[in-house]
């Protein structure tokens, strides 16, 4: 093993675990409400992403800079 196999290693165990983190936390919010305006900008969030995304917290800008 050279030091590129033990960097994809490396990188491929960040992902997993950060993949983990983004699930857990957006299954820690299914069982709120979605919420009508973000709750980091304050702009409306669409009636179709509340009712896509069971207990949304965030608008789809707001939601990408938290992942």
């Amino acid at each position: 093993m050279d030091a590129i196999d033990d960097a994809d290693k490396a990188v491929a165990k960040f992902q997993q675990m950060a993949l983990a983190n983004q699930l857990a936390r957006a299954m820690q919010n299914t069982h709120l409400p979605s919420r009508t305006h973000c709750r980091e900008c304050g702009d409306p969030i669409p009636k179709a992403r509340q009712e896509e995304i069971k207990g949304c917290q965030y608008c789809t800008p707001c939601q990408a800079e938290q992942e």
